[in-house]
This record gives C-alpha cells, structure tokens and sequence, in this order.
C-alpha cells in the first residue's frame, strides 16, 4: 500500500500520535492545511510530488472521498483525479458509480457519465445520464431517473431533465419533472421541490383533494412559509365545487416558555348563500411568565350552518358551543404552611343552532384559590400522615338568555383527612365543611323565578353541608404458578371498605349553573359526591365493599388479568336530585363487576356491569376488545348500555387481505329504541341507525402507500355527510389528496402507520 501523505512526516517536530475512532468522524476531513491522500493498487508509479498512477483494483481516498476503478490518475500539484473502469465514488455515504470520472478531489467538483447513485441517508437512488459534482454535499444529475424503492424494484420513478441534491440545504429540486408509477405518467411540471431530511423551507406542498356531500369535489394547493426555526406559517387556497374559492391560514409558534397556533379559513363568497363565511381559533399555552401559567382557547364562527357544512369530521360537525376560554395560575410555596395556588378563568362562548335554547352558563370571571398541606408522619397521632386543605372559589354567572337567572356564587371547603399507611394497608378517616353564600343579579328573572319569596327578598341565599368519609384496605399477595403455561405470577387481593356519611339538605332553592349527575363508575363508588360542580351537594348514608384481584407476570410485570367487584348499599336512600336528570344507580343498592387485562400480547379486553339490585335491571354494560397480533392486523369491538340513555355497538378493523391490500373500516350502529327525554322525564321514541359508517382500503409497499377512505356521520336530526378521501404517498417525495390518518387513528383504536423501510446507515459505504 501506498501513503500519498507520508512526505508529512519528515517535516513534523514532533511524530504524529495515531488514535482509533470507533465511527468515522466528518470533523476529520476539515483538519487545517491540505489533507492528505492514501493509495492502494495492483500497480503504482509516478512520483508523490507530481504524477501518481494507480492500476489494477485502484483505490485512493482523501478526507471523505473514496475513489475506486481499474486504472486511477492522481496529479497531486493541480489536485485533479482521473479513473476508468468500475469507478466507484463514496462521499459522506453517497455512492456514484459509472464507467469514467474526472474529478477535483479537494474542491469535489467534476462529471461522471451514464453514473448510477445511491443516497443511503435520505433511502433513495437512481441513475442519470450525466452526474455533476458541485461542490462538497451538492450534485447535479442531468437526465435524471429517482426513486426512493428498492432498485431492483422501482414501483415509481421520478424522471427530470434536472435534478439538483443539495445536503448541505437538506433539499432537492427537479426541474421538467414526471412522475412514473405502476404504469401511468403524471404530466411533467416546470418545477418541483422535495425535502432531503426533516428540515422544514418554504415552498409548496403537495396538493391535496376530495370530495363531502356538502362541499363537493375540493382541491388545494397549500404554500408553507418557514418564517423562523420556532415560527411557520401555512397558506392553503381550497377551491370548492359547491362553495365556492376559500383561503386558509395556519401559524404557529413555539418558545421555552410559551407555544400556540392561530387559524383563520374564509370563503368571501359562499356559492350556496352569497355570504361572507368564515371560521377563525386561537389556543396559546404559557408557563414561568413570573410564576404564572395559562392559556386560551378562542374559536368563532360566521354563522350557525359553518360547522356543519364546512366540516370534515363528525367532531368537528358536532360542536355546538366554541369556546371563548382565559385562564391563568400561579402556585406558591410557603414554607411550613403547605402550596397555595391561585386561578383566574374567564369563560364565554359563542353558541350555535340547538345549543341558542339553551346555551351553558359563562364565567366572567372566576377566581379560586386552593391550598393544599401535606403532612408528614405525626407520632402524635400514631404514625399518621395529616393532609389539610382549603377550597375558596368566587365566580360571576351569566348567560345569554332574558329569562336566566344569572348571580355571584361563593364557596369555601376547608377539608382534613388523616391517614394510617402500612405496607399491608390503610385507614384514611376525614372530614370536610363545604360553605356556599349566592348572589342574585335583580332582574325580571329572579322576580319570576321558583325560589322562595324570602330568597327574591334578599337576592341571596346560603347552604353549609358538612361530609364525613372513612377509607380502609388491605395490600395481599402471593406468588402463583401456572404449571400448564410454565410461567410464574403475582396475584394481589386488595379489599376495600369505604364509608361516607353527607347530611340531607334542601337545596331546590338553589339555582344550577354549572352542575351535573356524574357518570357512574367503579371509581365513582368511592367519590364523595355524585355531582359535578358546586350547586348540588348530594347527601349520602353509604356503605361500599369492594374486592380486587390482579395477576401480574413476574419479571415483566405486565398486568395479565384484573377483577374487581364493587357493592354499595345506601344506608338511608338518596333524596337529592337535580330535576330532569335521572338518579345515577340504584336507590337502594348497586353491584358493579369490572374485569380488564391482556391475557397474551395480541389479547386486550375491558369489560363493566352495573346492576340495580333492588329492581334487578341492568342500569349499564361496557364490553371491549382488541385482537392486535402485529400492526397490520387489528380488529375492535364493543359494546356500550346506559338504561334508558344510550345503546351502541361499535366495531373497528384494520386487516390485509391480498396483494399488499388491507381493508380498513369502522361502523358504530345505535340499538336504543327509547331515550329518557331530560325535561319530562318521559321515555321517547328513538330511531336505532348508524352514527357513523367508515370503509377504506390501504395498500403499502417499501416506498409508497395508498388509501382510499369514504365516511359517513350524523351532522343533525335525519341529516348525514358523506366524505370521501383518497391519498397517495410517495416516500421522500410527498402525497397526493387528503390525508385520511387523523380520521383513521381517532376511528380506529390502535391504528398507526405501517413501518417504512429504513434508510441505510450514512456510514454503509464508508471506505
């Protein structure tokens, strides 16, 4: 072997010290003075300060350029290199190969002709008629055919007069430019841009369209703008068959201390009305501004139809309150006296269609504060942790109806609670006040309102209710062996006894502003209120006994299997009750059963059974499942029952068939014939149907994927959209149409993309 560099050595003071690096380092190639060059050869002659020949298996690397062929001519004074026969060009992992090559090694400036190339960092390669080397990182392909599939099987290609790799920008470009795939030819267009990495720059994006039964065919064409490393703007015009030309815009923003989004889409001329239509939102989140941390949501719309006919979920058809939402907290730490923390919420909103009759109430403003002291273990109360806490809460309602009855309410909760903890188990006894004064704004209103003559007379009412609760269980386990599956588990068995005792009080003369029956669960067995919010105070004379059992590999510690079952017995039954809203349970006695685990790794099941056992009626069932072998194949299915309220089965899949093809698709059918209506208290009729029906199928190889997705959702009483998407996706290129992978992942549990093929190492030809 030869050493072009070897000369150095007889001028260095001192000798060089050799180091090995474990991975080839880029830094190395940008040493101070001319690098140097190594050879090897069958055959070498010349001299080392002029003319080197190189023949037979030729090889000669400098810095990061490895150059090899049959015959190599290296002029060492002018920095030129030439090679013919099977000449090979690696350079920071990009592999060139053709039949001749001229070259300036230093600068990396030359031409290759009729050359075959590889870019293992970005997954791609392709061949070119003649390739052009401009610089360090920069190619220039002439007569260009790209793709990023295997070679041996190019399902696409992108075809150019010219193309231009620049690594250093991250970013390619083709000029005259087709695409070729599974037989047809996309016309050519004068310019396009593609990305080499991740690396965000402005230009546009891929175009995108599809069709809704209330837009029609639609197509856009967003122009991205990279305003800054922590700032983008979005730009996407959407042409509309039935609406009409629209223009959207997305900016976003992100700092260490604050992050958020602002959108604004508007059509000046609704083809369907002749109207101004428009839909804009804000959500922004800071925190450490000073100590405080926050956000707000705001969102509007032109007018009640917007959402519904401009939008492309059901989510988003739904919505019939935006919010209009500011909040802002600050935590403070006060030595020996516990964490004090103080909220500010403001709350209004913009309703739309059914929500106008009767619209929730706003807050402007609420003010709380809550403070929260940790105990530490008390030998005085042998051994016991005393945790104390205090709830004070101002809030203003009001709502946007002349026959509302808007106020002030105040409410202040000082609560302690003490704790015995062993490793075996627990006893929690605590207690608390809760203290509300209300005050009412004089209004038509109030005069007309139900509530007692002496509570009109003094605009104000108060109501104290005090709680008591005691809470004990037991921590046991044992180590079993399941000897016809040889594997070992832990089994827990981890009883509860949990108490509470709330006094009855009359509270109908009590406006509801902000309150509401919560939803029955097994954890809500063990909540000291079956309310949400502050208006209603339930009472409550209960005792519940609860039993859990959980099996847990050893090792591994996965969760195989979890029962548990619950029965509460109402010592006194439940008197409160918030009018047109139905009892949540039994008045006497409930029994609710919950299982859940994932007994293999393809296996997960989630199951709940609630029954009224003085009226032996089943007031609700949760049944859920998930078969996931890999992540091609995925099948859910489920079924929800509240008496009276709802009854829906709902089934997934995501599964392959045949050549490459998967189907995909939801279906979510409503079996509920009758509903309570929450007003009178009546059952009404109700019409099963489905809510919501997806179909779709996906098709993905090594570097390319297509889908095709049509949806159809309930938009309102007897009125549904149909929308269809379809997308095809070109790896390291972009995608054509919408992209349906939100819809897929929010209607298919478990749903995610199928893994591309990896690009190869950068150092794969490292030479």
């Amino acid at each position: 072997m030869l050493a072009l560099g070897a000369v150095a050595w007889s001028v260095c003071a001192e000798p060089l010290q050799l180091r090995i690096e474990r991975e080839p380092d880029a830094r190395l190639a940008r040493l101070p003075g001319k690098t140097p060059a190594f050879g090897a050869a069958d055959k070498v002659t010349g001299t080392f300060e002029e003319r080197i020949v190189l023949e037979g298996r030729a090889r000669l690397r400098q810095g990061p350029t490895s150059v090899a062929g049959e015959r190599i001519e290296y002029v060492q004074s002018i920095d030129t290199l030439s090679a013919e026969g099977a000449v090979r060009v690696v350079r920071g992992g990009q592999v060139v190969e053709g039949p001749r090559l001229q070259l300036q090694v230093e600068a990396q400036i030359g031409a290759m002709e009729d050359a075959s190339f590889v870019l293992p960092a970005f997954g791609g390669s392709g061949s070119a008629q003649r390739i052009e080397f401009d610089g360090p990182g920069r190619l220039r392909l002439l007569g260009a055919m790209f793709t990023t599939c295997r070679p041996d099987q190019p399902d696409w290609m992108l075809v150019s007069e010219k193309v231009v790799l620049d690594e250093h920008e991250e970013w390619g470009k083709a000029e005259s430019a087709s695409v070729r795939f599974g037989g047809l030819s996309i016309p050519a267009i004068p310019s396009v841009s593609f990305p080499l990495s991740e690396k965000r720059r402005s230009g546009w994006l891929p175009p995108s369209f599809g069709a809704t039964t209330r837009t029609g065919f639609e197509l856009s064409a967003p122009y991205y703008l990279n305003l800054a490393p922590e700032r983008d703007l979005t730009l996407y015009p959407r042409i509309s068959l039935l609406q009409g030309v629209s223009l959207g815009a997305w900016g976003r923003y992100l700092d260490h201390s604050y992050r958020g989004d602002t959108k604004l889409e508007f059509n000046p001329k609704d083809l369907r009305t002749g109207d101004l239509r428009y839909q804009w939102s804000s959500l922004h989140r800071f925190q450490d501004w000073s100590g405080w941390s926050g956000q707000w949501d705001l969102r509007g719309v032109s007018d009640d139809q917007y959402l519904v006919d401009y939008g492309r979920t059901i989510l988003g058809a739904s919505v019939r309150s935006l919010p209009r939402v500011i909040s802002a907290s600050r935590a403070v730490d006060l030595p020996w006296l516990g964490i004090a923390s103080l909220t500010l919420l403001s709350a209004s909103y913009q309703n739309v269609l059914d929500a106008r009759v009767s619209p929730p109430y706003e807050l402007l403003p609420r003010v709380s504060l809550q403070w929260n002291r940790f105990g530490e273990e008390s030998p005085q109360l042998g051994g016991a942790y005393l945790d104390a806490a205090a709830l004070g809460e101002v809030t203003r309602f009001r709502r946007p109806l002349v026959a509302s009855l808007e106020g002030l309410r105040s409410v202040v909760q000082p609560s302690a609670q003490a704790t015995w903890r062993r490793p075996w188990g627990y006893l929690s006894p605590g207690a608390a006040l809760h203290l509300s004064d209300y005050r009412f704004v004089e209004s038509d209103a109030l005069k007309q309102s139900s509530l007692p003559t002496e509570v009109i007379a003094g605009q104000g009412v108060q109501r104290a209710v005090p709680r008591f609760s005691l809470d004990s269980g037991l921590f046991l386990q044992r180590e079993r062996t399941a000897e016809a599956l040889g594997q070992t588990f832990e089994q827990t068995l981890e009883p509860r006894l949990y108490y509470l005792y709330v006094p009855y009080r009359d509270q109908r003369k009590l406006p509801i502003y902000d309150t509401a029956v919560a939803d029955l669960s097994y954890a809500q067995l063990f909540a000291d209120n079956r309310f949400i919010g502050n208006d209603r105070i339930a009472d409550a004379n209960q005792l519940t006994l609860a039993l859990t059992t959980r099996f847990l590999q050893t090792g591994s510690g996965r969760e195989i299997l979890r029962l548990a079952g619950a029965f509460r017995q109402h010592i006194t039954p439940p008197r409160l009750q918030i009018a047109g809203q139905p009892l949540a349970g039994d008045p006497r006695s409930d029994l609710v059963v919950a299982a859940s685990g994932q007994p293999a790794a393809a296996w997960r099941f989630d199951a709940g059974v609630q029954v009224g056992l003085s009226t032996y009626e089943l007031t609700r069932l949760t049944l859920g499942g998930r078969f996931q072998p890999d992540e091609s194949r995925l099948l859910n299915g489920s079924i929800r029952f509240i008496a009276n309220q709802v009854g829906q089965i709902d089934a997934s899949w995501r599964w392959p068939i045949s050549g490459g093809w998967s189907v995909l698709g939801r279906t979510n059918y409503s079996f509920q014939k009758s509903i309570l209506d929450p007003v009178s208290l009546r059952l009404i009729e109700s019409r099963p149907g489905f809510i919501e029906v997806l179909l779709g199928a996906e098709r993905r190889e090594d570097c390319w994927a297509l889908r095709a997705v049509a949806q159809r959702y309930v938009t309102g009483p007897d009125l549904f959209n149909t929308a269809i998407f379809v997308q095809l996706e070109l790896n390291g290129l972009g995608s054509l149409g919408n992209n349906p992978f939100d819809i897929l992942r929010r209607n298919i549990p478990g749903y995610l993309r199928t893994r591309e093929r990896m690009p190869d190492s950068p150092f794969f030809a490292y030479e």
